[in-house]
């Protein structure tokens, strides 16, 4: 099997790192989105002070004590269940 030219090679690397950045930039709202969900009403969610690095932004997107009372208390408030029931 011939292997591919250099350019062939080259643009094939261009459109993976191309479509892995676009499905990367479409995963970190929905990886913020249940984050979210599973901190604690008193955890700040839009921190104040910009990260200094990669890293700590990773640890403030990370919920310290994760918790599920968020989805217990939607549940019990909310009045769109028995629509869903019917």
């Amino acid at each position: 099997m011939p292997s591919k030219p250099k350019a062939a090679w080259l643009q094939t690397l261009a459109t993976y790192l191309l479509l892995s950045s676009i499905a990367l930039g479409m995963l970190l709202p929905l990886l913020w989105l249940a984050s979210t969900s599973l901190k604690a009403p008193t955890e700040n969610i839009f921190p104040l002070v910009p990260p200094d690095n990669v890293f700590s932004f990773l640890r403030q997107l990370l919920p310290s004590q994760p918790t599920w009372v968020n989805f217990l208390r939607v549940w019990e408030t909310s009045t769109l269940w028995p629509i869903f029931f019917e």
